[in-house]
């Protein structure tokens, strides 16, 4: 377009050529004349994983390890307990839990729920963690018992669920999953708050999953393939890790960076066969 415009001054730019034909051609473009991709929510593209790789390794660390029929069960139950107090669908929760699984479970728990979530950094100092619950102004939040002491420390007390309490009081029942929207916002990730407050930044399930199916493709990401996740959850890159892995099928490996540092990275890429590093 800005070659076009450039060499040709006085063409009105509804006459420009936008894509050149190469790239109009490739099926890099999601919407041409022959070509329409459908896009789902974030956790219809983990159930196809689910169906088709039940018994595979969703989810490893160095504590342990879910399948993906695990991992679609505990967040089931995630969700299930959320349905069951009574909270409404669609609000804000904002999400902590230092062991891998119950992390993992919850986030897909809350978005199988319908709800946006939140994710706070248990390596925030305690007032990191109150700009972010601040601006946030969320209605609960799903913690572990170490988060639930912090929040409680910075004055919420009210809306707080601990993961380890909740699935225990499950009553009998199963969640069914209902249509999400694929424009429905799936998570809230905050600037660092280098040049002030730090900033919510809003994601749709479209974009994510557009945006994972992208990143996939490029990596030619197999069900064989398993991803080192090195970020914290309240990172970006940790959520293209995390749903990359996920929709193909592949297995993510959470290393805790913060409690193990970098000396132990060679090792856990070497025990857990890692094939991809992204950082």
């Amino acid at each position: 377009l800005v070659r076009g415009a450039s060499s040709c001054l006085y063409t009105e730019v509804s006459q420009l050529e936008v894509l050149g034909e190469s790239v109009y051609t490739s099926e890099s473009i999601l919407f041409t004349e022959n070509q329409v991709q459908i896009i789902e929510s974030i956790p219809f593209e983990v159930m196809k994983s689910v169906e088709k790789y039940a018994d595979h390794l969703a989810l490893i660390w160095d504590e342990g390890e879910l399948s993906y029929s695990q991992l679609w069960e505990k967040s089931g139950q995630i969700a299930l307990a959320l349905v069951q107090q009574g909270i409404e669908k669609g609000g804000r929760i904002v999400v902590s839990a230092e062991d891998p699984g119950e992390l993992a479970a919850s986030i897909l728990g809350i978005l199988r729920f319908g709800s946006m979530y939140i994710p706070l950094d248990p390596s925030w100092p305690d007032h990191r963690i109150a700009q972010v619950v601040k601006s946030v102004d969320p209605a609960h939040a799903l913690v572990d018992k170490a988060m639930l002491v912090r929040l409680n420390r910075i004055g919420m007390n009210t809306g707080v669920i601990c993961i380890n309490e909740v699935r225990s009081s499950v009553m009998n029942g199963r969640f069914n999953d209902e249509e999400i929207q694929p424009s429905q916002p799936a998570y809230m990730l905050f600037t660092s708050g280098s040049t002030g407050e730090p900033k919510g930044v809003v994601q749709s399930h479209q974009g994510v999953v557009l945006h994972m199916r992208t990143f996939a493709d490029s990596l030619s990401l197999t069900p064989e393939d398993r991803l080192l996740q090195l970020s914290s959850p309240a990172f970006d890159s940790a959520i293209m890790d995390m749903f990359a892995a996920w929709f193909s099928g592949a297995t993510l490996c959470m290393y805790n960076i913060h409690e193990h540092g970098t000396s132990e990275i060679q090792r856990f890429i070497s025990t857990h066969n890692v094939t991809v590093y992204h950082s």
